[in-house]
Formats: structure tokens, C-alpha cells, sequence
């Protein structure tokens, strides 16, 4: 289930989309930037970031960026250990509110 949310997230990032956080919920609006939404171009975003050879640091870092603004948001989930970002202050990961 987590791999298809990040290839959900990382197709809205391919896509020109952007997070926008409220206090209930996170949504994803249409920005700028994207590329045409095709499945070559879904495939393309994935196999950018090393999706199939599951390399964690890379789809991380690029999930980081697309939702924090900060490639080293969920730097501390690629090295395998538990670590949970629930909890830490939103200014440590880089989350902005609305």
C-alpha cells in the first residue's frame, strides 16, 4: 500500500501539482511546470527517481521535495530504521500550513 502511495504522489509530482496543507487535510492542486498526463510520462517520472530498483533515498528525497519543499524531509526513513515523523514539530520537517 505505501508503494502506491508514493507512485501516486510522485505521478502528481511529475504532473505539475501542488501540495497545499491545511490543519485537516493536505490537498494537491494543478500548479505549473507539469508535463502532458500520460502513462509514458507517469513512467518516466518513476523510472527518474529508481522506482523499480526501489532505491528509498532517491523516491524519498523527491517525495520530500514535493511536499515539503525539503529533499531531507524524510531523509531519516531511507536508512531502514523506524522513525517516525508523527509528533515532531511541523517547522523540523518543513510543513508550511495554510
Amino acid at each position: 500500500m505505501v508503494r502506491v502511495f508514493a507512485r501516486e504522489l510522485l505521478g502528481l509530482k511529475t504532473f505539475g501539482y501542488t501540495a497545499v496543507f491545511t490543519a485537516q487535510e493536505v490537498m494537491f492542486t494543478p500548479g505549473t511546470g507539469g508535463i502532458a498526463p500520460t502513462f509514458e510520462s507517469y513512467l518516466n517520472g518513476l523510472r527518474a527517481v529508481s522506482f523499480a530498483e526501489n532505491n528509498r533515498t532517491s523516491i524519498n528525497s523527491a517525495i520530500s521535495e514535493f511536499l515539503f519543499g525539503n529533499s531531507d524531509a524524510l531523509s531519516n526513513l531511507s536508512d531502514g530504521k523506524k522513525q517516525p515523523l508523527f509528533g515532531q514539530p511541523l517547522r523540523k520537517t518543513g510543513i508550511q500550513r495554510a
